[in-house]
């Protein structure tokens, strides 16, 4: 792993065997990277495991192991939870005839957004991301520093120490356009003298994100200030660092500013199909394309339960239609046993079944650190989940293996 390095003097990368043991102690502690070094170079069984040899402990490096780590793309996740799945079906220690399908919320690391915030962090960025553009031409001078301003407002608005809210927010949107004026001038300059180092073309191109970010940001505060009026959670910029997030709602529980996932587990409760959403999907939108995707593995299910958020009419037909025997979903409204075909005892076991998806939920939030996903950014993000995941199928597999 990541030995494309141009240097041939570097030392050479981690084994595929060795990154895998590293990540199933990361997710079975929840450590730091830091804390993860020093566990895989002091504790001799891990060495062991990951076939390494004592004098080779330089591997280990907490940068290394981050580097590895997020190189890995979520397909690639995706592909290791199906295999082991496969593998403990062809082992005969587990099955996915009876499945049980739900949904949970995952946050991302971000702290709760709102236009005042939204606003100086904002220009906090632009400013940063500026200097360091103009620091080609030594032009840092030419900057207007709006940062300062723009902490002293949002502090007075954060302790309530201003009595007309809306003045200072006409205030900070000022200062944001101001800065963004700015950023765009050190972008045309950028671009009129034509460097080739590609460290500052990404800081260029950051900006240039940045700007436009900024911008809706102003504009869903004016919409918001002036006509009384909220934009759509889809358009509206809940984090500049994690742009992908939605707030997602689940019954009376809290928003919880993340993504949402869609599990089916079985009755060993290993998870066969996880898939990440975009949107706040409705939890009835989205069964065909979970269990499709669960169909194309593994074929169709025998008996399949979940929530009342699943049921509907075509989500029936559909399950049908698919030869699934036993459908399990739970009533809700004018819906009843007969539209499911199901007996009384049948129901009654079914849904005693899919309350165990609610201890797996629990268990992975509780101890693989799913409750929030400190990866950073949208693929990063996927693939913090993912890899939790695939770790909690080994656990759970190997337990099933030593049974």
């Amino acid at each position: 792993m990541n030995k494309g390095h141009k240097n041939r003097a570097g030392r050479t990368g981690m084994t595929a065997r060795a990154l895998l043991v590293a990540l199933i102690v990361k997710q079975m502690m929840q450590c730091s990277y830091r804390k993860l070094e020093s566990e895989m170079i002091s504790n001799l069984n891990y060495m062991k495991l990951a076939e390494i040899n004592a004098e080779e402990k330089h591997m280990f490096s907490k940068s290394a192991l981050q580097a590895n780590l997020t190189v890995i793309q979520p397909e690639t996740w995706e592909t290791i939870i199906h295999t082991i799945t496969k593998f403990g079906i062809e082992e005969e220690v587990t099955s996915c005839a009876e499945v049980r399908i739900d949904s949970t919320a995952v946050a991302v690391n971000s702290s709760y957004p709102n236009d005042t915030k939204l606003l100086y962090q904002g220009i906090e960025r632009l400013q940063h991301r500026s200097k360091r553009l103009a620091e080609l031409w030594n032009g840092k001078k030419e900057i207007k520093d709006n940062k300062r301003k723009a902490k002293e407002i949002y502090l007075k608005v954060l302790f309530r120490q201003t009595e007309d809210i809306n003045y200072s927010l006409k205030k900070l949107i000022k200062l944001a356009k101001n800065s963004c004026q700015i950023g765009r001038k050190i972008v045309e300059k950028y671009e009129s003298k034509k460097f080739e180092n590609e460290k500052y073309y990404r800081i260029y191109d950051e900006l240039q994100t940045l700007i436009a970010m900024v911008e809706r940001v102003i504009m869903q505060t004016e919409i918001q200030m002036y006509y009384g009026k909220r934009i759509d959670a889809d358009e509206r910029v809940h984090s500049y660092s994690e742009p992908h997030a939605r707030f997602i709602v689940k019954g009376l529980r809290d928003r919880v500013l993340g993504r949402k996932l869609f599990l089916i587990t079985n009755r060993d409760g290993l998870v066969a199909t996880a898939k990440l959403t975009e949107k706040n999907n409705n939890d009835c939108a989205m069964l065909k394309q979970i269990v499709d995707a669960h169909v194309e593995q593994y074929g169709a299910p025998y008996r399949l339960a979940g929530d009342r958020g699943f049921i509907s009419h075509p989500n029936i037909s559909y399950l049908k239609d698919i030869n699934v025997k036993t459908i399990g979903l739970a009533l809700k409204g004018s819906f009843k046993r007969e539209h499911l075909d199901i007996t009384n005892n049948n129901y009654r076991f079914m849904q005693k079944f899919r309350a165990g998806v609610e201890a797996n939920i629990s268990h992975l939030k509780r101890s693989f650190g799913l409750r929030k996903c400190n990866w950073k950014g949208a693929r990063n993000f996927e693939s913090g989940v993912l890899s939790a995941i695939a770790v909690y199928n080994i656990l759970k597999l190997s337990k099933l293996l030593l049974i």
